[in-house]
């Protein structure tokens, strides 16, 4: 995966930071793979990204507790929140898409 060419395009990207090993990341992770299918954000791309394989990425995101989301758009970051509860993320998604 190009990392920088997936975040660079115009529409927004979601980025997952998330490890095997991590509980909360796995309970969130359905809803994150329902986001990326939704015809809501049909204009998004999800990326998840293990934190222990990609620590270079990590580490340009100052990711510290997982699981963390960053929305890009346009290659910049616009907005991070770092969740488990589903429906914090379901608002978070739907308040990135309207700015």
């Amino acid at each position: 995966m190009d990392f920088n060419k997936v975040i660079s395009n115009k529409d927004f990207t979601v980025i997952k930071f998330t490890a095997t090993w991590c509980g909360p990341c796995k309970k969130v992770a359905p809803t994150f793979d329902d986001l990326a299918v939704s015809q809501d954000y049909k204009n998004c791309t999800f990326v998840s990204v293990d934190i222990d394989e990609f620590e270079e990425i990590s580490n340009k995101y100052r990711v510290t507790s997982i699981p963390y989301f960053v929305g890009i758009k346009g290659g910049q970051e616009v907005q991070a929140v770092q969740t488990a509860n589903k429906e914090k993320l379901i608002d978070w998604c739907r308040t990135l898409v309207a700015s």
